[in-house]
C-alpha cells in the first residue's frame, strides 16, 4: 500500500501532534472523501433495500399496530431512519406575528461514547429516536421513542423576476405521528450504506482529533460536525454546553455523577431515561421496557 511522503517522514512526535499524519495512504483517501460528504454526521440510507409497504393504507396501519420488535417490517424501519434526514431545519421565524421558518441545512448528528467503553451513540438532528451501537462491528439499533412521518411543507416563498409571480418551494420534512406507548427497536445495520459504516469505523479508531471531553477531565466524548453550517444560520447547537438539535427535538446530556452520562431529548416525558456509561448504554421507556446495549468486555 502506498503512503506520502509526509506520512513516512513523520517523527513519532509530529504525529503525536498531528494525528493525520499517522493515516497511511488509503485511510487518508476515505478520510478525504468522507469529510466531502460529510459523513458520518449525515446518515447515509440505502434507498432500496426493502420490500414497498402494503398498497392498502388500512392494511398497513393494522401491520404496523400488530408487529412485534422481531417482525417489523423493512420498510417501516427505512422510513423512520429515513425521518432522521432531511436538507431543512425548522426555526422561529423571528417575525412579530411568530410561527417558524425552515432554514437550509443538511441534518447532522453527534457521537457520543466513553473514552473506555465500546457503546456509540448517534444522536440526529432532528428527532426524539437515536442510533446506538455496542460495540465496532456489531449490528446498528435503531431505538423508536416515537413514530415519525415524512410530509410536504412550504420552505420558501420565491418570486420570478420576469414575470412577477409568487411561487413557492416545497420540500418534505420530518414530522410526529405518535407516541408509541412501549420502544420499538429496529436493526438499521441493513438500510445503512457501506460507507456510512466504515466512516462510522474510522471515527471510532483513526480520527481521535474529531473527539472531546463533553467537559474538562470528562471520560466521556462527543464528536460532531464542524463544517456544516453557513456563517448566517442560527444555531440552537451549543454541543459544549450539552445540546444538540432543532428546539423541537433538543438534545441535552448531562453526567450523573455516578459514572454514567444521562441523554434525555426534550420531546420525551420525563419518566423516560436513557445513560451511557463505561460498560451499556440502557433505556427505561414509559411502557416499563428495559432496553440494554452492552458493551466489549475489556481485555
Amino acid at each position: 500500500m502506498l503512503r506520502s511522503c509526509v506520512t513516512t517522514d513523520a517523527s513519532s512526535d509530529l504525529e503525536e501532534l498531528r494525528p493525520r499524519l499517522s493515516l497511511n495512504h488509503e485511510e487518508r483517501l476515505r478520510y478525504t472523501a468522507n469529510v466531502e460528504r460529510r459523513r458520518p454526521y449525515v446518515l447515509e440510507v440505502l434507498r432500496w433495500n426493502h420490500d414497498p409497504p402494503p398498497e392498502q393504507i388500512d392494511e398497513r396501519a393494522d401491520a404496523e399496530e400488530t408487529c412485534s420488535n422481531e417482525e417489523i417490517p423493512d420498510y417501516d424501519t427505512f422510513e423512520q431512519l429515513e425521518c432522521l434526514t432531511g436538507s431543512y431545519r425548522c426555526v422561529q421565524s423571528g417575525e412579530p406575528s411568530g410561527g417558524i421558518a425552515w432554514k437550509p441545512c443538511d441534518h447532522a448528528g453527534v457521537f457520543l461514547r466513553h473514552a473506555a467503553g465500546s457503546v456509540l451513540v448517534w444522536l440526529p438532528e432532528a428527532g426524539p429516536n437515536f442510533l446506538v451501537q455496542g460495540a465496532a462491528g456489531k449490528p446498528w439499533f435503531l431505538l423508536e421513542v416515537a413514530r415519525l412521518a415524512r410530509e410536504e411543507v412550504v420552505v420558501e416563498h420565491v418570486v420570478n423576476n420576469v414575470h412577477k409571480k409568487e411561487g413557492k418551494r416545497l420540500s418534505r420534512v420530518s414530522i410526529l405521528r405518535c407516541w408509541n406507548t412501549s420502544s420499538r427497536q429496529h436493526v438499521a445495520d441493513a438500510h445503512l450504506t457501506d460507507d456510512w459504516i466504515q466512516a462510522v469505523d474510522d471515527l471510532r479508531t483513526l480520527w481521535s482529533w474529531d473527539w472531546h471531553p463533553v467537559r474538562d477531565g470528562s471520560p466521556f466524548l462527543f464528536a460532531h460536525l464542524k463544517y456544516g453550517y453557513r456563517a448566517d444560520y442560527p444555531l440552537a447547537d451549543k454541543h459544549v454546553c450539552g445540546t444538540h438539535g432543532e428546539d423541537r427535538w433538543l438534545w441535552r446530556w448531562l453526567e450523573d455523577g455516578q459514572g454514567g452520562l444521562s441523554v434525555h431529548n426534550r420531546s420525551w416525558r420525563e419518566d423516560a431515561t436513557f445513560v451511557l456509561d463505561r460498560h451499556a448504554a440502557k433505556f427505561c421507556g414509559i411502557g416499563g421496557e428495559d432496553r440494554v446495549w452492552d458493551g466489549q468486555p475489556p481485555c
